[in-house]
Order: structure tokens, then sequence, then C-alpha cells
């Protein structure tokens, strides 16, 4: 089972937060900024704490050095990704 999520990036935020969700793209701020890796990292980090899964199952595939990335998420289905990052983008749970 592979969920792929198309994600627009913005770095240098003054913390990371779930910014939008649509059906099919969702939008990160991260704190980190946007060289040697350190915003792909967060964009990992996040994720995992936003969908709550390990960072071993959050791979980017594509668009490592662009703000819009390709994300696959390993082991959890579709369905419950989309309804955990729904759930965090609701007022007061970020």
């Amino acid at each position: 089972m592979l969920t792929t999520l198309k994600v627009h990036v913005i770095p240098n935020a003054r913390r990371s937060e779930l910014s939008a969700i649509s059906r099919d793209e969702i939008r990160l701020k991260v704190r980190a900024q946007a060289q040697d890796g350190k915003a792909n990292a967060e964009v990992i980090r996040f994720l995992a704490e936003l969908i709550d899964c390990q960072k071993s199952r959050i791979a980017i595939k594509k668009g490592e050095k662009a703000r819009i990335k390709i994300i696959e998420i390993a082991g959890i289905n579709p369905e419950a990704v989309w309804g955990k990052l729904a759930n965090n983008s609701l007022p007061g749970k970020q």
C-alpha cells in the first residue's frame, strides 16, 4: 500500500504547519531553511508527526530541490492519510 502526495513547501517559516489542504495538494510551511536538505528533513519529520507514522515510511520521490514535491508514504492507505491531514487542518489543531 502506497500513498502519493503532492506537497507545496514554503521553507523558512516561523513554525512548521499545515497551511492548506485541497483534493490534489497540501501546502506545508516548514521552519527549516532550504539549504543542505534541512527543509526536506523537516518536511519528512513534520509529515510523520501529522499522520502519526514513522519517518522511514516517508520518501521524497520527486522535487528534492523544488518547492513542489511528490512524496510517497508506505504502509498507510490514502484515505487514512487524507483523513489525518484533514483532521490536523481544523482550526485550533496546529
